[in-house]
Parts: C-alpha cells; structure tokens; sequence
C-alpha cells in the first residue's frame, strides 16, 4: 500500500507540511476530484505574485499581501465546488493555509492597518520574510503539480515556477579595452592600459589579462565627511572582496584623503598588504577589533590641530606671516601710485583744463555717434571709419577719467586728511583691515540668520576694496604733507622722532620701492605663504601611511606620484583638480571658467592646458607629490574656485590669506628665468595679484590649481572619459535636502563633452514626509556613444531608518546628519563612528539577499551588477 508519507517523501516534500501522523499513515489513492482541484489552484499559483518575483523597486507590498489573502477564499471556494470528493486536496490546502500562510498574513495584515507596511524598515522585512514564504509556496505549487499531474508531471515544466530566479536583465555587451580612446589621449591609455593589465595579473592572477570592462571607484569631495562615509563603503567593499577588482581610483577634494590613504598604504611589496579580504589595511587582527591602519585615521580624525605646541605655534606663525606678507606686497604698489599722484598733483591746474577739453571733445562725438552709425551701415569705408570714430570715443572717455582724477585727487586727499585728523597714521591702517576680518567673522557668527548673514557678506566684500583705498590715501596723504614739511616723521605720532629735517623726494621713494617689488618678484614664492603646507602637513600625518614594523602603520608623507601602484595592488589613482582659467579666451570653457585638471602617476594635466609627464611636473616643482595633489585636490576656500568663484570675494580672501589652492609651474611655458638657481625661482607676487584680482589662464607659466570639487565634486567624469563599465561612485558631499546637484551636474557634462547619457532614477533617495529616503542607493544606465552600455551604482550619504541604533542616536543629537557642514572638519570618536558605519551599512545594504539573491563566495562585480540591475531596473 502507497501511504501518505511514502508519496511526500520520494518527492522530497515530506518536511513541508507537518501533517498528523494516522494522516501520514493512511493510503495514497487521490480521486479524479483531487486532481481537478489541484489543477485549478497550481494555475492560480503560478501566475499570482505569491510566487512571483515582486520587483523591488516598483513591486507593491500590499498587492503581494492581498494576493496572499486571496488565497483563502480562492481555496474555500475550491473546497466548495469539490465537496467530499476531494478530500487529499482538502487536506493539503487547509493545512497549508493554517500551517504556512496564515502566520505569515495574521502579523503583516496587523502592520498594514496600522500603516506601517510604508516604512521602510518595515518594508525590507516584509521583502526578506515574503522571500522565506515565497519557497515554501513554490514548494507546494510542486506538491500540486504531482497531484494533478501523477507520473506526467516533471518538476521544471510549470511556467510559473521560479527556476533559477527572475529573467536576467541584459547587461549588454563588452566595453572594447580600447574604448576609451574616443575622449582620452592614446598615450595617456596606453600607459593606464599597461597598469591595469599589471594589476589583473598581479591581485587577481589572470593570464592574458586584458583591460575590458574597466570598473571605476570614484570617491566624492565633502571633506572628512566623506572621507569617514567612504571609509565605510570600502571596508565592506574590501570584506567582499570587491575592491580587488577595482581599475580606477577616482577621487575629489575629501574623497582624496581616504584615496590617497588606499593609494599610500597599498604601495608596499609586504605579503600582508593588498586590496583583498585577508589583507591590510582591512583584515582585522585576532585579537583586536579593527585593522591598525584603520585604527589611526580614527585616532587622527581631528587632524587639523594635532600636533605639539612648537606645531600649534608655527601654525599661527605662518598665518600671520602669510597675512604680512600679503600685505607687504601691495604696499609698495600703494606707495608707487601715491608718489605719482603727488608728483602728478603738481600739474593740478593744467590736468583741470585738460579734463574740461577732453570732456568737451567726447560730447561732440558721442552725439556724432549716433550719426556715423546709421551712416557706416553700408560700405567697407564707412565701416573703417567707425571703428576708427569708436576708438576715440574709448580714448577720449579714458583720458577724460584719468584728468578728472589727477585733477581732484589732491582735493580728496585734503579733505580726506582735515575728516580724520588725529587719528595716527598707523591706526587707522590697522582699523582700516581689521574692519574686514571683524566683518567676516560676524557673517561666521550670523549663519543660523540668513538675512543679517547676507547684508554682512555684502559688506564684507565691499569693505576689502574700501581698506585698499583707505591704505591709498592715507599713503599720499603722508607723502604731500610730510613733503612740505621736512618730512619730520614721528613714532605714533608720540614725539619720538626717527629722523629729523631729512627731505625724501618723491622718485627716491619710487626707486625704493621698484626695489623692493623687483627682489619680491625675484625671490618670494606665494605659495610658500599660503596656508597649503599646513594643509598637506596635517593632511599627510594623517592619512599617508605606510605598512611598518608589527603591522603598525608609518608615515608616507613623500610618496611621489610617479612612484605609485609600484607593486600592481593598488588602482590606478586618479586625483581631480580644477585648473582656474578665469581669464582665460578659450571659448571651450563655455563660462565654467575652469578646466578638469588631472593628477596621476603617468601624467598631469588638462584638456585645455594639455598633459605632461608627471615626471615633468615633479621635476620643475619638487614640493610636487601624493601628499601636495591630495591638498591641491582638497583646497576648499581659495580666491580663485572655478565655476563657485564669489564675485568681489577674491581681494579680502587673499589678503586674509584664504589661499589652499596652489600655483603649478606650467610645463608648456618657457620660463623667463631660467638662469637663475631653483631656490629663487617659484611664482611670485605678480601671482598674488592675480589671485586679488580673480584673474588666471592656461598661458601664464604658472597656472592655479585648486579643489576639483570647484568644477566636478563626484569624481565620476574622468571615469566616463575612459569608458569604464561599471562605476561605484560614492556621494558623501553637504546635501541636506536630496537635491542632488554634483550628480546632476556631471550628467549635464558628459552629455555635453562625450555625448554620454546617463539615464537613473533617483526617486528612492528623496526625502519623504519623516525626511528619511527609501534607500541609499540608485543604479543608473549610462549610454556611450558608439552603442556600449556602462553602468552607475550612486551610492548616496543618506538615512534610511535602519541603520545601526547608536548611528540613529548620534542623529537624534545632531539632526543635520547626515550633511553636517564641510568648515567642521575636527570630529569625535563618536561622529566619526557614526559615518564610518553609515557607509559601512550602506554597502551592506546593497548585499541583501532580498535584493541580490543569495550571494556565493566566488561572486564577482559583474555578477553583482547583474543581480543589482535585475532588481533594479528589470521591469521597473
């Protein structure tokens, strides 16, 4: 006799419902009423949701849930039309109705009345426990089949049985090795091509390798920010054994630091250090709770004012030095334009006619202009007279301007002098550049009040021009009277005299002061003044490291950018700058007045600039490496800042010495000083100047680079240019209200640049109503132009709601996290935690068998793509 339990068990089913034993026990003779019934529910099962993939992201929970209850009544109404001649089918279905299903609806249809089904902690793990469910209904759907089908029925036949998982979405073909051809010069690939077929045959032992499908790791700017979020992302990246598979590194402003830590730490021919699992700077000792390496940046997350007392004192020292200096070059300027208006004064009564005629000479022609215009519409002749009428119009008007001023200028300054008489000299320029520095730290304290904060930065740049004119007039001021008096100059205006009856001509204080600017201009190097040393300083002891002695990390602060990757495990690093063109002609720039300047191992450069070899740049700058490229890339606040350049900001910024970014020697240009010794060479006050005024252009020899971020802050468009497949692109930028503005923007350029088109859906990391986002992540299609398809997995600094409790508590504290500001760039043990495991936790989200399916150790990126892109954008 056939039994109950006999037949469930040679079809592997005996442990999916647990039946009563004298049940178990009875014989196995199913009616043809058995069968039809069980035919007609296997139908129903196999087209319903209940056993169908629910899309993740437009799949919808309730519907699943509702088809789930539909069940009850679907098999009642079975039971119903079969009545007693059913009864193995009756036995099955109830039991799997009361044994199975129902636990599963009595605690969600609970959620669901009470709204909770939206939330999104909720909504994963309805996703993870419909999965579980989703094998046991499968299951039965197979237990149906046999009943209905008896020896006919073979497991696999049935349509609606998932069987391997949903259909694949098609990734496309192969990225040709060489496609990156179309927008990035051959002999810039073929020295990257030869890197990453290194690396593939070193980290991942591949014979023959060659260099398709490149993938792409771009890290973000924001500061120590994103620095921390990245850290994250990577460690469970690098726990996945994914960073190993890494090509590109790309990265921006705070993206750098922790890419140039990669970078650093990975250049070491140890066995112990490498980008996978099992190696430094990740694995985690036996006996500790987190590798060393990772151990430092955490201890050094207040890197900007580390350091010893004699440290904290040269930091101050060269502040203020720089802020003297900066003064100091303009003052032999202010003194060169006050004695000419002193010498000039003397001609007063002649410029003063002078002006009148001009002036009287300029109305004839402007109101001639009207008439040579209209006259100069037709023939060659005419309009060369007209050119010529529109020259002495600008000439006239100049000359006009020049004599009103020489003319009144004296005037000026006595009035000037009689309003602040007995206020010293030395005070009032003092007052006159302290105005400005108390103004801006007023703007500093008045963030939270964005009407007072605007009218004070207003005055702030506005108060920078009205200290240089101070500074002018009281210089000439000085220079008239003490002219006609002796020049008896006095200490403060105490009664100490320095030196009495001593006449100073005019053009003695001229040739002293052409002096001076000439040795400025021959010997003082701007960049030397500029707080940039300071910043690669703290920068480099935290985060250029090296594998040392007991596994203890070491500093690497002079690690050269040609002497990167030496030993194939790192990837190939790309640091992003914004090359400043402010003044430049270059109709390319199309208003971005600045240009994507690349540092790299092989080469540095720019389109418009061009590229050199990196040895070049390193030889005619020997401050030039990782530690200096990682600065440069982070130089946030700078006179000059690309398309975020603040108009009118840029004389008090370099007089304050606000001055991170830095001054390139141009390998394109010829110095004009080539016979002197290295040591006296380097970009001189003239650069300073140029900062004051916003100017800069590719042809000068020294160009000025600063944060990348100032152009591009993803890191993302140097990864199009070279046509990678896949890109991991991580956004730890200030972005509080999930506008997405960085990712935007380079969506726009590639399509502009490369006619790349990047097509994602970002409606799942917008804020809803709680401001929390459904996910931290969106997977977009980018279209290159010859018909490849390439894919971007954005990888957002956002709150879910189900992240680790002690991330939700430090949020609860501070409700600008995940976007706090980028100027804060000191955290604590506790914020520095709290983003190190949001990124850690969004990499990990990202793995969720609800969303990857079941992952197997071999696995690799593209198969991880492919179970990403099946969930995200198949039938979505």
């Amino acid at each position: 006799m056939n039994t109950w339990q006999a037949w469930l068990t040679e079809r592997n089913l005996h442990d999916l419902l647990t039946l009563p034993q004298k049940v178990l026990e009875r014989e196995w003779a199913p009616s043809n009423e058995d069968r039809a019934a069980a035919w007609d529910l296997y139908t129903e099962l196999r087209t319903r949701i209940t056993t169908q993939p629910l899309h993740y992201r437009s799949g919808d929970e309730e519907s699943a849930l509702d088809s789930l209850f539909k069940l009850f009544g679907l098999t009642r109404d079975l039971l119903h039309k079969y009545q007693r001649k059913s009864s193995h089918f009756a036995v099955l279905s109830v039991f799997m109705l009361n044994g199975i299903l129902r636990p599963f609806t009595a605690r969600w249809h609970k959620l669901k009345l009470a709204g909770r089904l939206s939330n999104e902690d909720t909504r994963r793990d309805f996703r993870q426990r419909f999965l579980d469910l989703q094998v046991k209904l499968t299951r039965f759907q197979t237990l149906l089949g046999h009943l209905a089908e008896d020896a006919d029925f073979k497991v696999g036949s049935e349509s609606g049985l998932i069987v391997g998982g949903a259909p694949q979405f098609n990734l496309g073909g192969d990225i040709a090795a060489d496609a990156a051809l179309a927008t990035l010069h051959p002999a810039i690939w073929v020295s990257e091509k030869a890197e990453i077929i290194k690396r593939r045959e070193t980290v991942l032992q591949h014979q023959n390798a060659d260099s398709s499908n490149l993938i792409g790791l771009a890290i973000s700017g924001g500061g120590i920010r994103s620095a921390t979020f990245a850290l994250g992302v990577v460690q469970y990246l690098a726990e996945r054994g994914f960073l190993a598979e890494v090509d590109y590194l790309s990265t921006v402003s705070g993206g750098g630091y922790v890419g140039s830590f990669l970078s650093s730490y990975l250049n070491s021919d140890n066995a112990k250090v490498g980008p996978k699992s099992s190696q430094l700077p990740f694995v985690k000792p036996d006996t500790e709770s987190e590798a060393k390496p990772v151990r430092h940046l955490r201890n050094h997350s207040k890197y900007l004012i580390e350091g010893t007392w004699f440290n904290h004192l040269h930091s101050v020292g060269q502040a203020a030095y720089g802020v003297l200096t900066n003064l100091l070059i303009l003052l032999p300027f202010i003194v060169l334009l006050a004695s000419l208006t002193v010498a000039l004064s003397r001609f007063n009564q002649e410029l003063h006619w002078l002006s009148i005629g001009a002036m009287s000479g300029m109305a004839v022609i402007v109101i001639g202009l009207g008439l040579v215009q209209n006259l100069a519409r037709n023939g060659p002749c005419w309009k060369a007279f007209r050119d010529d009428y529109e020259f002495g119009v600008v000439f006239c008007s100049i000359m006009t301007a020049a004599g009103i001023t020489f003319a009144f200028v004296p005037n000026v300054i006595h009035a000037y002098g009689e309003l602040k008489s007995g206020i010293p000299m030395f005070l009032e320029m003092a007052l006159s550049f302290a105005t400005p520095t108390a103004i801006g730290g007023l703007v500093v304290a008045a963030k939270k009040y964005p009407g007072w904060s605007r009218w004070l930065m207003r005055l702030f740049w506005v108060s920078g021009p009205l200290a240089l004119v101070v500074l002018y007039l009281s210089v000439t001021e000085l220079l008239i009277r003490r002219g006609q008096e002796n020049l008896n100059l006095y200490w403060w205006q105490a009664g100490i005299p320095l030196w009495e009856n001593v006449v100073v001509p005019w053009w003695v204080i001229v040739a002293a002061t052409l002096g001076v600017m000439a040795y400025c201009f021959l010997c003082l190097n701007v960049n030397m003044t500029s707080p940039h040393s300071f910043y690669r300083r703290q920068l480099a002891g935290a985060y250029l490291l090296k594998h040392g002695a007991n596994d203890q990390p070491e500093g690497n602060s002079e690690l050269k950018l040609s002497e990167l990757s030496a030993n194939s495990k790192a990837p190939y690093h790309l640091v992003n700058g914004a090359l400043n063109l402010s003044s430049s002609t270059n109709v390319e720039l199309r208003g971005r007045d600045s240009d994507f300047f690349l540092f790299s191992k092989h080469y540095c450069g720019s389109p418009i600039l061009g590229y050199h070899l990196t040895k070049e740049w390193e030889a005619l700058d020997g401050h030039l490496n990782l530690g200096t490229a990682m600065a440069i890339s982070g130089a946030a606040a700078a006179p000059i800042m690309g398309m975020v350049s603040v108009f009118g900001a840029s004389f008090m910024l370099t007089v304050l010495n606000v001055r991170l970014s830095y001054w390139l020697r141009n390998p394109g240009t010829k110095s004009n000083f080539a016979f002197m010794p290295t040591a006296l060479t380097g970009p001189g006050p003239g650069y300073l100047l140029a900062e004051m005024l916003g100017r800069s252009n590719e042809n000068s020899a020294y160009v000025n680079v600063s944060d990348g971020g100032h152009l591009e802050n993803l890191a993302i468009y140097e990864l199009l240019r070279r046509r990678c497949k896949f890109i991991i692109a991580l956004d730890g930028e200030c972005d509080p209200l999930m506008t997405f503005g960085s990712l935007i923007q380079v969506i726009r350029f590639a399509q502009i640049d490369f006619r790349i088109r990047i097509d994602i859906d970002l409606s799942d990391l917008r804020l809803d109503q709680t401001g929390f986002s459904r996910a931290h992540y969106a997977l977009g299609v980018i279209e290159y132009p010859n018909g490849d398809r390439g894919y971007l997995l954005y990888i957002k600094s956002s709150l879910t709601g189900n992240e680790p409790e002690y991330v939700l508590s430090y949020r609860a504290g501070h409700p600008l996290f995940p976007h706090e500001s980028t100027a804060d760039q000191l955290y604590s043990e506790e914020r520095f935690e709290a983003y190190r495991a949001l990124g850690h936790h969004a990499a990990s989200d990202l793995f969720r068998p609800e969303l990857v399916g079941p992952t197997h150790a071999n696995a690799k990126v593209k198969d991880w793509f492919q179970s990403l892109a099946d969930s995200l954008l198949a039938g979505g």
